[in-house]
């Protein structure tokens, strides 16, 4: 996969707006968004045609916002170009490296670029930004979680463990990060992402983006079809079970995909897709007669006469009306004969 024409110009555009900024601030470091856009491409150190170059289309959305560097001291004044804040770095925190130019960027580690982003993020951006920076540079989870310990008292720290935990530097792509988080939240067992298959003799028999290495089963994410059956090597002699899905496809189709393989691949049958309507259900007359259990009104009258009960009558209870004595003059209350 190759980056397009107009990434590679904004690639260009972010990396002459760092430089002029560090030319500005020597003491700045870059960081945040801006440090991960540096990590996934200038600094990527990627060969041409590496699958893990899907993660560049991160770029756009990354270089979006204003430049975020780090200064020290009391930071410095922001603008809506460049965001100035102040925060505490170690010695380790810090690299400086050359870009393709030889010239020198100064910006904060992979590792501390991923724990700032995990506490500022949305969970899945973060998780998906983590997985590019991951995926080229080596970061774990177990490192993040000891960078986290290490920085108690920082704002979102809690965030970073949730981030830790959901991480996989085999991602290649965000929209293979989708799909991996969909199959986690749907309940089912967690896959490897991104792993070569071998046999016990040490010979590549496939990779495959999501596998389930103890079910011999696994799938192909966003991939044209021959690429698929390419990368799928000779697992397919081994009986092992791929399937080919999209990046985009809806949960629970996937979901429904990957029950059925699994399923498939344990010797059992498929699950039954269960297929509800988006209409809402007419809700039901409510009858109106007094005293009726659908009287909007009985449980309120039930209620009024509970709390009276309780405070003790203030009024001689009322019974039925007397009836009127017989008389002796005409109309309705005269006696009949016996």
């Amino acid at each position: 996969m190759t980056t397009d024409h107009g990434e590679a110009l904004q690639a260009a555009d972010l990396l002459r707006a760092v430089h002029d900024l560090l030319g500005r601030r020597p003491g700045a470091v870059i960081a945040g968004p801006t440090a991960a856009a540096l990590w996934i491409g200038e600094l990527s150190g990627l060969a041409p045609g590496d699958d893990r170059e899907a993660g560049a289309s991160l770029l756009p959305s990354l270089a979006a916002g204003p430049l975020e560097a780090v200064v020290p001291g009391t930071g410095g004044r922001s603008s809506p170009e460049v965001r100035m804040r102040a925060d505490r770095l170690d010695a380790d925190e810090i690299h400086e490296v050359l870009d393709r130019a030889g010239r020198h960027l100064r910006l904060t580690s992979p590792l501390r670029t991923c724990f700032d982003l995990a506490r500022t993020l949305h969970a899945d951006e973060a998780v998906a930004v983590v997985d590019a920076v991951a995926a080229r540079h080596g970061t774990t989870a177990e490192d993040l979680r000891l960078l986290a310990h290490h920085h108690p008292g920082v704002r979102g720290r809690r965030s970073v463990f949730p981030v830790a935990d959901l991480m996989d530097h085999g991602s290649t792509s965000p929209g293979r990060t989708r799909v991996r988080l969909v199959l986690r939240r749907a309940g089912i067992d967690v896959p490897l992402a991104g792993r070569a298959v071998v046999d016990s003799d040490g010979e590549l028999l496939g990779e495959l983006d999501l596998l389930w290495p103890d079910d011999g089963c696994g799938m192909q994410v966003g991939r044209t079809r021959e690429e698929a059956i390419a990368r799928m090597g000779r697992l397919a002699e081994r009986g092992w079970y791929v399937r080919l899905v999209p990046e985009d496809g809806p949960a629970d189709w996937l979901r429904y995909q990957a029950l059925g393989l699994l399923e498939q691949r344990r010797g059992r049958t498929y699950p039954p897709l269960v297929t509800r309507s988006a209409r809402r259900r007419r809700p039901r007359s409510v009858r109106s007669s007094p005293g009726s259990r659908r009287d909007p009104g009985r449980r309120a009258r039930r209620r009024r006469a509970w709390s009276r009960g309780r405070a003790g009558p203030s009024t001689p209870a009322r019974g039925p009306a007397p009836r009127c004595p017989p008389t002796s003059g005409s109309g309705r209350g005269r006696a009949r004969p016996r």
